[in-house]
């Protein structure tokens, strides 16, 4: 009974909706709907865009699958993907598929777009959509056709032979500039700048003590913060001393600086069980080590002064 109730209710559908047709309309099956094409505008400038609405009114009952948008190439092209747009409520399913095109040559020219499919139950039904046409005309004014194009201009005259003496000039020129630039600035990346190792070492100090790294836990990190930029103080203070632990160890031993050999060697001893065994470092024990670490930069710079200022000093005439 429910089957032959929605046989009967799509006929009467079928029926109300073959009273009005538009032009492009396929002939409905009764007992599947209605399918019609237009275009939008029906008359177009080549490259101006144009719309093609699928109409399709079927029973509720019914699956209704649109084609998807055409390939691009060829005379018309698709410019947007399809989009389906619903109809006002009632007793049908009443949807719109819209397709956007752009035709390159004029003429009258139909879109090619596949079949709209309705399914009911285990029936379908194709309808073509052939029947919408748009005319393209040109661009180009009507009376275009009888002017006549105007004659290639005659090529330019070359010029003397001075004209390559001077741009030759002119390239060596150039050339130069650019040699004598480029030897400027390698004189002054060559050249040292001046460095202020201390300075740079008290504000390495200094941040780390701003980042308190050993309050918030980061023990390890803030001794070999320290350590770091103690290295890094002594290779910029003596290019030419090692900065390793056993060949600074070997090297301060052999001169004047007042920092205890035993004392520095212990100091890269205990950095390298944090650094390399990570080894856990306590409370007191990074903030000794920071303590450490400051007073022997602070020494070496002191005993370094010192020998600035004797070797700067000029020499007394010896006594006779």
């Amino acid at each position: 009974m429910r089957v032959l109730g929605l046989c009967v209710s799509g006929l009467v559908i079928a029926a109300g909706l073959t009273l009005a047709v538009p032009g492009g309309a396929q002939s409905p099956d009764p007992s599947y709907g209605l399918v019609t094409v237009t275009v939008t505008p029906a008359r177009v400038a080549i490259g101006e865009p144009f719309e093609v609405r699928v109409r399709a009114r079927v029973p509720k009952a019914a699956a209704l699958r649109f084609p998807e948008t055409p390939a691009a190439g060829g005379i018309i092209e698709p410019l947007d993907p399809r989009v389906i747009e619903d109809g006002p409520p009632g007793d049908v399913l009443d949807q719109t598929a819209v397709y956007r095109f752009v035709a390159w040559e004029p003429g009258t020219h139909t879109p090619l777009i596949a079949p709209v499919s309705v399914r009911i139950a285990a029936r379908v039904r194709e309808y073509t959509t052939s029947s919408g046409q748009v005319e393209v005309t040109s661009a180009l004014p009507a009376d275009s056709a009888s002017q006549t194009p105007r004659g290639a201009r005659e090529p330019l005259p070359i010029p003397g032979r001075g004209w390559q003496y001077g741009l030759v000039g002119l390239i060596a020129l150039v050339s130069a500039w650019w040699y004598v630039r480029q030897r400027r600035q390698l004189r002054r990346a060559a050249a040292p700048a001046a460095i202020d190792a201390w300075a740079d070492a008290l504000g390495s100090f200094d941040a780390l003590d701003r980042l308190a790294l050993a309050a918030s836990g980061e023990r390890g990190r803030h001794m070999l913060g320290y350590v770091d930029a103690f290295r890094e103080y002594l290779a910029r203070r003596f290019p030419g001393m090692p900065t390793d632990a056993d060949g600074f160890v070997a090297a301060i031993g052999a001169t004047p600086f007042p920092v205890p050999v035993a004392q520095v060697a212990d100091l890269f001893s205990r950095d390298a069980a944090v650094r390399f065994a990570a080894r856990p470092v306590t409370a007191d024990e990074a903030t000794s080590t920071a303590s450490a670490v400051r007073d022997f930069a602070a020494k070496i710079q002191l005993a370094w002064e010192a020998q600035q200022r004797a070797a700067a000093r000029p020499e007394r005439p010896k006594r006779r």
